[in-house]
């Protein structure tokens, strides 16, 4: 058996279930965590060009020297993830989830004439001996949202796998996922690749934290937090607290016309409206409550200082699983190309929707949108291309 045959045979050893008490560095993060990324699916990525030709020049340099493709399971990645609790969800190559993690590894090592004792050794022992296999494992991920990439992350991370029949601890390719998941870790949390400011800037849609203008104060009811979602097409949530009774609040919602026709107001509203409807009736059956009952939507207009706004106006009704009736009021209307929508949802004896309405009116003409995205305006143009007729 040639040396390299040797290597290969005992590195196989080594890589293929032996007791093992491997060597490697473990990256530190921030374990614990006020808001969790959001759901991942976790995949093998093709080995980019460059990896396959480091690859096959180290190997060339040398019949002492070796270097392997993604030979560590994907389903160890998968685990590391999972068992962090730093997601919402992990998926094992689930194509429907926005964000995919893809990973592609080239482990490499060069072996000596030490090593070659030592593996002659190991093997004519059938491991009693304890063997090291020292190697260095570069790293190509990348995270892709709805599949654009939106960053690359390269390491080198040393690592030195250990294996003797006496030994007891995890296999190799478990630990190097555990090393390997660490790293990234560490830079999702550094880079914030998964907020939405970060995704905003990288496929240039809506930036809202800097370009919607809102009051701060209406009537009574006072600014008090806003959510961006990490899907564009979600945009905004903000809510307005009454600043006495802290369970009175209405929420405002700005987010993208889901359409690539902007100038037919009232068939879009009326669309959206439809929208609206049953996206309620999905929460309200997640949470087991009754379907809503809704009344038929109407249609008015507020005089402005920019001019006249035109609203559309629904309301419904619905029990909870504890029997206790609920109504939901929702008011919107279009501003360029953004909805603006407001909700309020409230105990139904509390009679709070000519409140509700007067805020809306109050701030109608008031909140300035961004301007339609550089992302929306690639997507209405796909939409155009691809739509038979306009609404």
């Amino acid at each position: 058996m040639t040396f390299k045959a040797l290597i290969a045979s005992v590195s196989f050893l080594l890589l293929a279930g032996c007791a093992t008490n491997n060597q490697f560095v473990v990256a530190e993060y921030e374990k614990i965590v006020e808001e969790k990324f959001p759901p991942i699916s976790v995949y093998y990525q093709t080995p980019p060009d460059e990896l396959r030709q480091f690859c096959n020049v180290y190997k060339e340099k040398s019949a002492l020297h070796d270097c392997f493709t993604n030979i560590i399971d994907l389903e160890n990645f998968y685990d590391e993830f999972n068992d962090s609790k730093l997601f919402e969800n992990v998926y094992y190559a689930e194509k429907d989830v926005d964000f995919k993690v893809l990973i592609s590894t080239a482990n490499y090592y060069h072996s000596s004439g030490a090593d070659l004792g030592r593996a002659a050794i190991a093997g004519a022992t059938l491991l009693l001996a304890p063997l090291t296999n020292p190697q260095d494992i570069k790293v190509e991920a990348a995270i892709t949202w709805k599949d654009h990439v939106i960053q690359r992350y390269q390491y080198d991370i040393p690592f030195t796998a250990k294996a003797s029949l006496f030994s007891t601890n995890r296999n190799p390719e478990s630990d190097m996922a555990k090393s390997i998941a660490s790293y990234l870790m560490k830079s999702f949390q550094e880079s914030e690749v998964f907020t939405p400011e970060f995704l905003s800037k990288e496929i240039e849609s809506s930036n809202y934290s800097d370009e919607l203008t809102l009051p701060e104060f209406v009537g009574e009811y006072q600014f008090s937090e806003d959510i961006i979602f990490h899907n564009p097409l979600n945009g905004v949530v903000n809510r307005y607290t009454h600043q006495e009774f802290l369970f009175d609040y209405v929420d405002v919602f700005v987010y993208p016309v889901r359409h690539w026709d902007l100038n037919n107001g009232k068939a879009l509203i009326e669309r959206e409206i439809g929208i609206i409807k049953n996206e309620i009736d999905l929460l309200l059956q997640e949470s087991n409550s009754s379907k809503a009952e809704f009344d038929e939507p109407e249609f008015y207009s507020v005089n402005s200082t920019e001019g006249k706004v035109s609203f559309a106006a629904l309301s419904g009704d619905y029990l909870t699983e504890e029997k206790q009736r609920y109504k939901t009021v929702i008011y919107l209307y279009q501003e360029e190309d953004k909805f603006i929508k407001f909700r309020s949802t409230f105990e139904a004896d509390a009679a709070l929707g000519r409140q509700i309405k007067t805020f809306v009116d109050e701030v109608a003409g008031k909140i300035q949108v961004p301007e339609e995205s550089l992302f929306m305006a690639q997507i209405r143009q796909s939409w155009r291309e691809n739509a038979l007729e306009p609404l």
